[in-house]
């Protein structure tokens, strides 16, 4: 019983807190800011845009 009352707390903290998120982080990944015309390396399966077409090679 105890034990189902600590789950529940949990959960409940969880949707307390998950309400005023706007952002998250992953563990080993520091954001960094880019300027327009910046080369931006990545490691994708796929690339889209809407605006322009990509060059992919």
């Amino acid at each position: 019983m105890a034990g189902h009352r600590v789950h529940l707390l949990w959960i409940s903290l969880l949707a307390l807190f998950s309400v005023h998120v706007h952002c998250f982080y992953l563990p080993g990944v520091a954001p960094e800011d880019f300027q327009k015309g910046d080369q931006l390396f990545v490691k994708v399966n796929k690339l889209t845009s809407t605006k322009t077409q990509l060059p992919y090679s």
